[in-house]
């Protein structure tokens, strides 16, 4: 499956229950952004910064974590 390419989401707070699936999201600003419900599915999260996030309820299936930063 491709990944899709999302500009960069720095400051962004609100994403919760957003379709993310398959994102990429490498070296992504994601620090205290709500992504509670969202659908992170085989999301690359490679270096991103979820410093903060709410992921309550998150898929979390797949995604690539490698140097993510919690």
């Amino acid at each position: 499956m491709s990944q899709r390419n999302f500009p960069e989401l720095s400051n962004t707070t609100d994403l919760s229950g957003a379709d993310l699936s398959r994102a990429n999201l490498r070296g992504a600003y994601l620090f205290n952004t709500d992504l509670s419900g969202a659908d992170l599915s085989g999301a690359n999260l490679r270096g991103a910064d979820l410093s903060g996030a709410d992921l309550n309820g998150a898929n979390l299936d797949g995604v690539i974590v490698e140097s993510t930063f919690w």
